[in-house]
C-alpha cells in the first residue's frame, strides 16, 4: 500500500511538472489497487481421494485387476488442448486418466474416464513403463531390508536406498513384456 501511494505520489509529482512543461498529463491509473480473486477450479480433493479408492474395484477394470497384484500409480485430469487464448478462463476438465500398474502380468494399464459419468471406463493396454511411485519405492526398500544379502548393510546404512536415474532396470521377459525393477540402491564405501 505505501509503493502505491508512492507511486500515485511521484505520477502526480511528474503530471503536474509535465504540464509545466507542455507535456501530457496521466493521472489516476497508478492510484488504483489491484485486487486478486482466487478460486478454487475442477474437482474437489474428496473427490479425487473416492475416485483413488474405488478405481481398481470398478467393473471396466475388473477383467483386467482380478486375481492379480495391482496398484493405481496415477490419477490426473486431462486438461483440453486451448486453440485460442481468449479473456475468459477455460471450464474446468471433468475427465481424468487413471495409470493402474499390473504386476503379475507386467503390463501398464491406462484408464480413462469422466468425473460426472463414471460408468464408462476405456482401457486400453500400454507398452510404456510408468515412473515408480514413492510408495513404489518404499515397498521395494522393505523387501531389500528382508534380504539376507543386502538387508544388513542397509539396516546398518552401509547402502542407502535413493531414486536414481534412471529409476527402473529395463529387463524384457521371454514373451516380450518388460519386468518393472525398481531401481534403489547406492554404494557409499
Amino acid at each position: 500500500m505505501t509503493a502505491s501511494k508512492k507511486t500515485a505520489k511521484g505520477t502526480k509529482k511528474s503530471a503536474k511538472s509535465q504540464s509545466k512543461k507542455g507535456g501530457s498529463r496521466k493521472v489516476g491509473a497508478a492510484s488504483q489497487e489491484l485486487a486478486l480473486k482466487i478460486a478454487p477450479q475442477g474437482p474437489s480433493p474428496e473427490l479425487f481421494a473416492t475416485l483413488s479408492r474405488e478405481l481398481l474395484q470398478h467393473p471396466s477394470l475388473q477383467p483386467f485387476t482380478a486375481k492379480t497384484r495391482s496398484r493405481l500409480l496415477a490419477l490426473e485430469l486431462i486438461e483440453d488442448e486451448v486453440e485460442s487464448k481468449t479473456a475468459r478462463p477455460p471450464a474446468p476438465s471433468d475427465r481424468f486418466r487413471a495409470t493402474i500398474y499390473d504386476y503379475t502380468n507386467n503390463r501398464a494399464l491406462s484408464a480413462e474416464g469422466n468425473l460426472n459419468n463414471r460408468r464408462k471406463l476405456p482401457v486400453p493396454g500400454s507398452s510404456r513403463q510408468p515412473f515408480p511411485t514413492d510408495e513404489e519405492f518404499n515397498e521395494a526398500v522393505t523387501i531389500l531390508q528382508k534380504d539376507p544379502g543386502v538387508g544388513p548393510a542397509l539396516r546398518e546404512k552401509a547402502l542407502q536406498p535413493y531414486a536414481p536415474m534412471p529409476p527402473l532396470i529395463e529387463s524384457t521377459q521371454p514373451n516380450g513384456r518388460n519386468e518393472r525393477t525398481v531401481c534403489l540402491l547406492r554404494d557409499f564405501e
